[in-house]
Parts: C-alpha cells; sequence; structure tokens
C-alpha cells in the first residue's frame, strides 16, 4: 500500500473573501470543482512554479469542522485495507468511504493523539474498478 501527500484542504466561511486571499497572496489558481457536497474550489500553484500539492476551499459546517484537512492519496491498496490498517494501529474512523462523484472516493480518521485526516482513492477504471468495489466499512 502507498500513502502519500496529496492535498489539503481549507474551510472557509466566505469562500469569495478566502478565494481571494489565496489567489492574490500567493499568485494560485482557484477553479469551481462542482460536486453533490456544495461549492468547492481547487486551489493550485502556477503552472510555472516549482511543483507542489494542490488544495481546495470548501464551506466550513456540516462536511468539516472548521479545520484544515491534510488529505492522504492510497495507491495500490483500498480505502477498506487502508483504514483497517489505521484501526489495528489505534486510528479512529470517522467517515466510512464515500463518493465523490465520479472522480473517486473518500474517507476520513483521527490519528492515537485526535489529529484528523481524509483518506483519497481515486477512481478506478476497467478491471481495476471491478477490484475495488469491497464492502463499505461502517
Amino acid at each position: 500500500m502507498r500513502v502519500t501527500v496529496g492535498h489539503f484542504e481549507v474551510p472557509a466561511s466566505d469562500l469569495g473573501r478566502a478565494e481571494r486571499f489565496f489567489c492574490e497572496a500567493f499568485g494560485w489558481q482557484a477553479v469551481s470543482a462542482p460536486w453533490s457536497g456544495g461549492d468547492y474550489r481547487r486551489l493550485r500553484p502556477p503552472a510555472a512554479s516549482e511543483p507542489g500539492i494542490a488544495g481546495g476551499l470548501l464551506a466550513a459546517g456540516e462536511l468539516v469542522d472548521g479545520q484544515p484537512l491534510l488529505v492522504l492519496h492510497v495507491e495500490d491498496a483500498t480505502l477498506e485495507v487502508c483504514l483497517a490498517r489505521i484501526r489495528e494501529c489505534g486510528g479512529v474512523v470517522e467517515l466510512a468511504p464515500v463518493a465523490v462523484g465520479t472522480a473517486g472516493r473518500f474517507a476520513r480518521f483521527r490519528d492515537p493523539e485526535g489529529n484528523r485526516f481524509g483518506l483519497w482513492e481515486r477512481r478506478a477504471s476497467g478491471a481495476e474498478a471491478e477490484a475495488t468495489q469491497a464492502p463499505v466499512i461502517p
């Protein structure tokens, strides 16, 4: 199982104000990314800059508790496998895997210290997709 730092998410009570801040302060680009969970803006560094991780802005509220979220990208394993390992190591699953449109699946957990993290599994295609359709962890 390969897990890497994939992106960050910043909750905001005023998405427009937050978007302006990150774009003006750092020269980032914000792109609206509609999905069933509400308004979401992808944040990306300028194309000419050094490589780095992208991020997103979303409304603070039901989906997030107002704290930034580091999202880990899971490769070579399903979210279910990763969450099982997290439980074995003392972590707590807060949100079982849920589909995010057709892009992939998301889950959330807390480490033994209480820090919150997200997990992302990109959508698989073809035979790979059939192999990853395991039952969702309650």
